[in-house]
């Protein structure tokens, strides 16, 4: 059932990156998911207005949903450990694939969420994806390079190989283009990858920041659990390719300004008649000056702007806050045993659920919530 595909998405948010090495920052599987998923949105729009080139960004999205499963369920396994063994023998890397995907299309989802993993699955070699392909594998690329460049700043020795191979991949003639606008190699940043660094702040920013934690998420993990829950929503409430890209853009979108603001909370924003409102337009200049101005001579500056702050102007932006709802309900259940605060957190966000008239929010409801504390270790079996 669903609940297997979003445990698996919680599990990720334990999982750091580079754990066999000293470390900087903690950067979570989510944090580095919602990072890559920036990375190739702006690079899209970037080579639709200055090279003329459509990009297949709901194709993109949906790849990354079904490739990164692949990455939680052979966790075991590095990606340095996983390249050599393609290097070595392909045949064996294929076979493994194909057991995470058999084991992902096992699992009873809805029937147009199964459709999508197969077709994902049999064009991932297809030519006709090329540029998609190369530009979600550069974007990989390049989020890896900004963990290394982090932690070698202090770790220089350790990270000194890594970097070296990091490097190396990056200077790919497949990935020419896309070195035109977003290079972390270079030693000085451009505009772009100034206004992608900002964006990482978001994996510092951590949610539920006045309670104490026993399961820290960031902002950015939790763009990325509000992205893959409005996928299922979208799939759930039959919307259409165009609509279903729109949804996930705001998922995308829809916290940002935390990079640049924090988080204020609601009864701070309630505390004094129009606080809110003049905390809207601080937070507006404040956006600009920061954070947009490294786009200020694009013509998708005002597109990012309006997903970024006012993504009530979207048709369906109400399901993309039943999405962020779901979200917090989730994360509020994993400190329930911990701390009572977080049980009437989690309680009162369920009622409030229970609120919404969509098919979806019944079958999250009901395919999910009972099953949150079943362990996923007897369920994955290869």
């Amino acid at each position: 059932m669903i609940w297997h595909y979003i445990n698996l998405i919680f599990r990720w948010t334990s999982i750091i990156r580079w754990n066999n090495f000293p470390r900087t920052e903690n950067v979570s599987t989510t944090d580095n998911l919602a990072f890559v998923l920036h990375i190739s949105l702006l690079l899209s729009w970037i080579l639709k207005e200055k090279e003329w080139i459509e990009i297949d960004e709901l194709y993109i999205f949906k790849k990354l949903i079904f490739w990164s499963f692949n990455t939680l369920i052979l966790s075991d396994i590095n990606s340095d450990v996983k390249s050599r063994i393609r290097l070595k023998n392909p045949k064996i890397s294929d076979e493994l694939d194909d057991k995470t995907f058999q084991f992902m299309y096992w699992i009873k989802v809805p029937d147009s969420i199964r459709y999508e993993l197969k077709f994902i699955n049999d064009n991932k070699n297809n030519p006709k994806y090329k540029i998609e392909h190369d530009l979600l594998t550069f974007s990989k690329r390049v989020s890896v390079c900004y963990e290394v460049l982090a932690n070698s700043k202090i770790h220089s020795d350790v990270y000194e190989n890594i970097l070296i191979s990091i490097r190396k991949e990056l200077d790919n003639p497949d990935f020419k283009m896309f070195l035109k606008y977003v290079n972390p190699s270079s030693e000085t940043s451009n505009d772009f990858e100034k206004y992608l660094l900002n964006i990482r702040r978001l994996q510092s920013n951590y949610r539920w920041n006045m309670h104490k934690k026993i399961y820290p998420i960031s902002v950015m993990s939790h763009l990325y659990i509000t992205f893959f829950l409005l996928y299922v929503i979208g799939k759930i409430e039959e919307k259409t390719e165009k609509e279903m890209l729109e949804l996930l853009k705001i998922a995308i979108f829809h916290d940002i300004p935390e990079a640049i603001t924090w988080d204020i909370v609601w009864p701070t924003k309630r505390a004094v008649p129009w606080l809110e409102e003049l905390i809207a337009e601080v937070e507006t200049d404040m956006l600009d000056e920061y954070f947009l101005v490294y786009l200020d001579w694009l013509k998708f500056k005002d597109d990012f702007k309006r997903y970024m702050l006012k993504p009530w102007e979207w048709e369906n932006w109400k399901l993309a806050k039943m999405a962020d709802i779901f979200s917090s309900l989730f994360e509020s259940k994993l400190e329930v045993r911990y701390d009572d605060k977080f049980a009437k957190i989690y309680k009162d966000t369920k009622r409030k659920l229970h609120g919404y008239k969509y098919k979806s929010a019944d079958y999250l409801l009901k395919y999910w919530v009972d099953y949150f504390d079943d362990n996923m270790e007897d369920i994955i079996k290869l």
